[in-house]
Order: C-alpha cells, then structure tokens, then sequence
C-alpha cells in the first residue's frame, strides 16, 4: 500500500520540494554569506571586527584588566589618564579602564538575552500570525497594536519599578517590548514564504502544519531574523545604558556604562571629562559596530537590496 501511495504522489509536487533549502545547504549558504560580506561591505566587516573585540574583551575581562572593577585608590581618586591608570580614576579612585572591560560583560549580556527572548518570541509569533491569519492573525496584530501603541520608555521604567532593577530584569523585559515591532517584519516574510510553490507542494504531500512551519518556512525567513536579531543587539545595549542612566536599570557599584555616566560623568564633567568620555566612547562604539554588521547583513541576505 505504500509503494502504491508513494506513485500517486504528483512528480511536479516532488520536483517543487527539492527547491526547499535543506539543512546541508547550510554551510555553503554561510560560506557564501561571509564571502560576500568581505568583497562587498567593507564598513560591515569593520563593524563585525568592533563587536568581535568586545566580545573577546568580555570573555576575558579578568585577564585584560588591571584591577577589579571596584577597586579602590584612595589616594589616586579623580586621576587624569595617564600610565598606571590609562583611562583615569573616578572619584572613589577605581580604575575606570577596568571597570569599562568589566562593565562590557553587563553590556554583551543583558544585549544577548534580549535580543534571544525577543528574536525567539518575534518569531513565534510571527509564523503562526502569518501562517494560519484569520482570527489568530486578528488577535495577535491586535495584541502587538496595544503594546506598540506605548511609549517603550514609559513601559520598562514602570516595570522596572514594579520588579526593581537588576541585570536579569532588565534583560527580560527589552526582550518582551521588542517582541512586538519584530514580529510584524516576520509576519510579513511568513505571509510570502506561505505563497511559495513548495509550500504548498508540501501540503499537497500530506505535510502538517508544524513540519510546513520548522521545515519549509523558518529556513526560508532566517535572514530577516538574523537582521533583526544584529540590529536588535546595538538596540538592546543603548536601552540598558539609557535606563541604568536613568536609574533604572543596572544598579551601583556594578560597572554598567550608563551608570558610569549617570552617577560618575555628569558630576565631573567639567573638571574630570574623561569619567564621561571613557563610558560614552564604549557605548558609542560598540552599538556602532552592531549597527554597521546589521546594514550590511540586511544588504547582503535580503534579495531587494542586492546590488544597491
């Protein structure tokens, strides 16, 4: 009865799934990602070297700095950059070179878990919004529409104050807010890939809807999300140190940037500037690099833009 089954099958039905990417495409299709990424986006390359570093930085933050991140010398407190302090001390004399290589493992985290929760719900629920529409559709649009309709700054520090600041928290919650606006560019990538030939030759094949969606969809909309997600990361960061300026996210005396500028820089902005220029410096640079690597991503995976 199988073999029988297995001849009814349309050969046209059979032809249009080979078109589908399989999984040991995967390597070539990074391969040819990366080539072109090097002849073609010179600033992307630079960028993806800036965030490199950082992470590299941040993995081995104790062997890179100097002291401890709240390190105290006393008798060096407000010490202009020079040879035993490279970026100078704050006013309580801690080194701000160390707390800066330490403060970026706050950075890279709270950016990374983020970008994971809100890349993973974004995606979720994009698919099934574009995928099945109707009333499911209706309700989620719906659901993205009210949470989009807030300020997101409003949004986090009324959280934040109900659930107190934390690296953790503050982690979650970007990851919830850009949920929203993310899974509207999914949705929209799901609505094309659902229209595709071997889509619907799959279902012809008798495929359910979850194999349609993990085999046949998410491979075929992997490059928005992967834009989504680098972007998302230079996002993320700017976020955390705009709330851990604000107060609101990562509290003293852990050596978050924003708090390096908020409590530390603007106090001494005037006689001390490099307590401010060091932390404002690593912020600037490390959103730049996560900014220039999702331009050039977006360029080279998304067929619009190609040659542009």
């Amino acid at each position: 009865m199988r073999a029988s089954g297995a001849q009814e099958r349309p050969a046209g039905a059979v032809a249009l799934l080979g078109q589908a990417p399989l999984r040991g495409r995967a390597r070539h299709w990074t391969i040819n990602v990366l080539w072109r990424l090097l002849r073609e986006k010179p600033l992307g390359v630079f960028g993806g070297a800036i965030v490199l570093a950082m992470i590299v930085v941040a993995i081995f933050a104790p062997l890179i700095a100097p002291y401890p991140a709240n390190a105290m010398h006393p008798q060096s407190s407000v010490h202009p950059p020079g040879a035993q302090f490279w970026f100078g001390t704050d006013q309580f004399g801690r080194d701000l070179f160390s707390r800066i290589v330490h403060g970026s493992r706050i950075s890279l985290f709270v950016g990374f878990v983020a970008v994971g929760i809100g890349a993973s719900a974004a995606t979720a629920i994009g698919m099934l919004s574009g995928y099945f529409g109707g009333k499911l559709d209706l309700l989620l649009q719906r659901a993205v529409d009210a949470v989009m309709s807030f300020p997101w700054l409003i949004i986090v520090m009324s959280i934040m104050g109900i659930v107190g600041p934390g690296m953790l928290n503050v982690a979650v919650v970007l990851g919830i807010l850009t949920t929203a606006g993310s899974s509207r560019v999914i949705r929209g990538a799901a609505l094309s890939v659902k229209e595709s030939q071997y889509v619907d030759a799959a279902r012809a094949l008798g495929a359910g809807h979850g194999r349609i969606i993990l085999v046949h969809i998410l491979p075929n909309i992997s490059a928005p999300i992967i834009i989504i997600a680098t972007l998302g990361l230079g996002t993320a960061i700017l976020a955390e140190s705009s709330l851990s300026f604000l107060g609101y996210g990562i509290p003293q005396p852990a050596p978050a940037w924003g708090s390096m500028l908020s409590l530390e820089g603007r106090r001494y902005m005037l006689t001390a500037p490099w307590i401010a220029i060091f932390p404002g410096v690593a912020i600037s640079l490390i959103v730049f690099g996560f900014n220039m690597l999702g331009d050039a991503l977006r360029d080279v995976l998304d067929p619009r833009l190609r040659g542009t």
